[in-house]
């Protein structure tokens, strides 16, 4: 990969190697920069302008990497990132993923397609869905969902127009992270953790 890189470099004289490695490091720390995010703009075009050689260097680190210029956004995805995460993650992520679908459908998107839903709405399609709680405690409900904003998949805040509802908005990214492979394998993943579960709780 230093020969990729030194290649670049000399093909493009008004570039950097610290630029590469900044927008490096931001793509692997966030997962997805989204142009809409000012402190994640310059990254962002960095990568989609250099994208054959991060397409590289992040199948490399064994990382896919995915960029949709239309609704702004780069990111990365483990090759083996359903090994990796808890019952909850799982959960909601596919929760979240089912509701960005059906506001798609239902032509409720934003320009930027992402969409939006209130935290108590949220709550009430977790439980229907998963016929699991999501945490109601403020504090309890950020541990799950930050994660999820500092990997660009959600931002979560009051609405604008309405402060007193606290709102999440699904990002278009989460059709990159949940592909159709990935969310066979993450109802599966699911179904089998949940499965565990309650043959412990039997016990």
């Amino acid at each position: 990969m230093l020969s990729d890189l030194k290649n670049l470099l000399a093909r493009h004289e008004d570039l950097d190697a610290d630029q590469i490695k900044q927008a490096a490091y931001a793509l692997l720390s966030n997962q997805f920069l989204h142009r809409s995010r000012q402190r994640q703009r310059k990254h962002y075009e960095t990568v989609v302008r250099y994208q054959s050689f991060f397409v590289n260097l992040m199948d490399a680190l064994n990382q896919n990497l995915s960029i949709n210029e239309s609704h702004g956004y780069a990111g990365v995805v483990p090759q083996d990132f359903t090994r990796r995460m808890k019952l909850e993650e799982t959960l909601l992520l596919l929760v979240l993923r089912y509701i960005y679908d059906e506001e798609i459908n239902a032509f409720h998107a934003h320009d930027d397609g992402s969409v939006d839903i209130s935290v108590e709405d949220l709550q009430v399609r977790f439980q229907q869905l998963t016929k699991r709680d999501l945490p109601y405690h403020k504090m309890e409900l950020d541990a799950w969902t930050q994660p999820l904003v500092q990997q660009g998949i959600i931002d979560a805040g009051a609405d604008p127009e309405q402060p007193e509802i606290q709102r999440i908005r699904i990002l278009p990214s989460i059709t990159a992270l949940l592909t159709s492979g990935a969310l066979s394998m993450l109802e599966m993943y699911a179904k089998a953790d949940a499965e565990a579960q309650a043959y412990k709780d039997s016990l």
